[in-house]
């Protein structure tokens, strides 16, 4: 047979074996001296931590072997109602182990009184749309126990300098209002003091005048009408005005097609401002439109308005001449480089006039024979033009060219 094992007897000491009286809301470290002792059989102890309130602190938490441990005990500030907090010891080692407690009663916050003023107590009237510093002087003053203020809450379109204090003097404040470029609109900004104790809070309530209107004329209202494939300076006059609180006017230039140019793009002031209007050459399969877009600048809501411009493609300008047609075996290659306009399948007899986009005759090649021809074309200046064909039998076919 084997004996039992031997029963290990822990013991533990707190000295003294109470904390007396209620510490003080201030907290710190707890007066006088405290130590923990393990005996017996333990091997150490240590602070069951999960009991001990966070607002408490001992220092060691743990010790080995079974010497006399001087520890401290620390209290957080109390800033609310009396409080009380028990932390446990427990012993460690092979054995039955040994607890034992200390009660810790601290006192409730005074009760701090703080008191903050503003001065003057509001801010009087609408200040304008342009924005700005508010005029007048304004002072932020905490007193009583407060240690000072800050700024809790404001407006993003309202700048507070400074936003906070660390005494209880009277501070100078200086209010910036952005500019408006909307509605009416009313903004507070809230200061609050620091500082144990209650929290006292004050507010200025500032209202911003509405951003003044613009207006934006063009005229003609409207681009009447499509404008030709050969592109060049739109006919008529055109004018853009702007006009109320708007400093000027300027073109959207994200929205313009790169095809269309506008001279001048942007003016100063309020006068009308003769603009003219220019298309590149269409030279694509189809009709386009494009949008050109002016808006005002200066402070205000901002006015826009826009032209609409159409332009017709060449192909939308070939007009077939009554008669037989070719069919689209004819081959022209298309564009015309280095001076020289080259064709297959060629009738006998065939007569090729190219016209520009005015129906100007530019070049003439009478009476081709049969085939395959390279014809020379002369000073043809580069630009989109019409081959018109006429064989001897009649048939007839315009085609678009591009000459490079």
């Amino acid at each position: 047979m084997q004996a039992a094992a031997p029963i290990l007897l822990h013991t533990l000491t707190l000295t003294p074996t109470s904390v007396t009286g209620s510490q003080p809301a201030s907290g710190g470290q707890v007066s006088g001296t405290y130590t923990v002792t393990a005996g017996g059989g333990a091997s150490g102890w240590e602070v069951v931590t999960s009991s001990r309130p966070n607002w408490i602190t001992v220092s060691p938490t743990n010790a080995s072997g079974t010497s006399v441990t001087p520890i401290t005990l620390t209290l957080d500030p109390n800033e609310g109602v009396a409080r009380t907090g028990t932390i446990t010891f427990t012993t460690r080692g092979n054995g039955a182990p040994q607890t034992s407690s200390y009660t810790l009663m601290q006192v409730a916050a005074p009760i701090m009184l703080h008191t903050l003023t503003l001065a003057p107590v509001s801010v009087t009237g609408s200040q304008p749309a342009s924005g700005g510093e508010v005029s007048g002087t304004y002072t932020v003053t905490a007193g009583g126990d407060a240690s000072g203020w800050e700024l809790d809450s404001k407006s993003n379109w309202i700048t507070v300098s400074p936003a906070s204090a660390t005494n209880t003097s009277s501070t100078p404040i200086t209010l910036r209002l952005n500019p408006n470029r909307g509605r009416a609109r009313t903004g507070t900004i809230t200061f609050k003091t620091t500082g144990m104790g209650t929290p006292e809070t004050a507010s200025y309530t500032l209202m911003q005048a509405a951003s003044p209107a613009h207006t934006l004329t063009l005229d003609p209202v409207s681009i009447t009408g499509s404008q030709p494939a050969s592109g060049g300076e739109l006919s008529g006059t055109y004018t853009v005005t702007a006009g109320g609180a708007a400093s000027g006017w300027e073109l959207v230039t994200s929205s313009k097609p790169d095809w269309i140019t506008v001279s001048p793009t942007s003016a100063t002031g309020t006068s009308v401002t003769p603009i003219t209007l220019r298309l590149d050459p269409n030279e694509g399969e189809a009709p386009r439109t494009g949008r050109i877009t002016f808006r005002t600048n200066g402070v205000g809501v901002s006015q826009g308005t826009s032209y609409t411009v159409m332009q017709a493609s060449v192909s939308s300008m070939v007009l077939f001449v009554p008669g037989a047609h070719l069919n689209e075996e004819v081959i022209v290659v298309n564009p015309a480089t280095q001076g020289r306009l080259r064709i297959h399948h060629v009738e006998q007899g065939t007569t090729l006039t190219l016209r520009d986009l005015t129906s100007r005759e530019v070049a003439t090649y009478k009476e081709l024979p049969e085939g395959d021809h390279t014809l020379p074309l002369g000073r043809v200046s580069p630009g989109i033009y019409l081959l018109m064909i006429e064989t001897a039998t009649g048939k007839r076919l315009t085609k678009r060219l591009m000459i490079k």
